[in-house]
């Protein structure tokens, strides 16, 4: 995992600066951010932008 994935995670568990990130697997060898969403997302908007086709990690900032 690169350090643009720790610093988008910290963002997100600490300043809640995203309500989500997604990350993928960029050549079959290095986990990169592949999507950030700010708090004004939805988990429908979350939902849309997972591929269908596709695997993707994804943290998600459950408010409950």
């Amino acid at each position: 995992m690169n350090e643009t994935c720790l610093r988008a995670y910290k963002a997100l568990k600490i300043n809640q600066k995203y309500k989500f990130i997604t990350y993928t697997i960029r050549d079959h060898r290095e986990v990169v951010v592949d999507r950030t969403c700010g708090p004004q997302c939805t988990y429908g908007d979350f939902l849309e932008a997972l591929p269908p086709n596709e695997s993707r990690y994804a943290v998600y900032d459950y408010t409950y």
